[in-house]
């Protein structure tokens, strides 16, 4: 637990050192063909301060993926929102990047070709 002589703020305001922030996200899908809506996350609250390390951990289909591309820019929550360095995400920006684990651009070359 940090002391908080370690915690650099002015007035009780920690979210200025919030680089990611997110509130109340829930981002859910239309299933045409169950003709059903699938929620893939919901209710998510998370903070990241400057400095912090973070893993996204969870079994296949738990909303990892998704919840990078609401991130990345990519997609938008169906509710709540979301801040990189204190501006929200709208869209894809050039302070954030994505990489992708499945090289598509020329799945068939490989370096040395």
């Amino acid at each position: 637990m940090r002391e908080s002589k370690d915690i650099p703020f002015k007035g009780g305001d920690l979210s200025a050192h919030k680089i990611i922030w997110l509130e109340n996200i829930t981002k859910s899908f239309l299933n045409i063909e169950l003709r059903r809506k699938i929620v893939a996350l919901k209710e998510i609250d998370l903070s990241i301060e400057e400095g912090e390390f973070v893993c996204i951990i969870g079994p296949s289909g738990c909303g990892k993926t998704t919840l990078l591309n609401l991130l990345a820019g990519f997609e938008s929550p169906t509710f709540g929102r979301i801040f990189f360095k204190g501006e929200e995400i709208k869209g894809p920006g050039p302070g954030r990047a994505m990489i992708f684990q499945i090289p598509t651009l020329y799945p068939k070359h490989r370096v040395w070709s």
